[in-house]
């Protein structure tokens, strides 16, 4: 998931200048995940480019990490 993460931020820093980070209240230094997909994958402004492949990718680690916190979360004690 980290590495699907941070291709997702490398894309959107080399970017930065020609998405609409106001719309989204994207700060230099605090921008979130759910902030920097919502702009890589804005319609109004990027008709030109196809960003489903991280947003793919980030899904599909989601769904492992997941898969993994179900797994462990009685043997670890969080649910009892």
């Amino acid at each position: 998931m980290i590495d699907a993460a941070r291709e997702m931020y490398k894309e959107f820093y080399e970017k930065s200048a020609l998405l609409n980070t106001n719309k989204y209240k994207v700060g230099a230094w605090d921008a979130g995940l759910y902030q920097i997909k919502a702009c890589l994958t804005d319609e109004e402004y990027n008709l030109d480019n196809d960003y489903s492949s991280f947003t793919t990718a980030l899904k599909n680690a989601m769904k492992v990490l997941e898969a993994k916190i179900d797994t462990e979360k009685y043997f670890y004690g969080f649910i009892e």
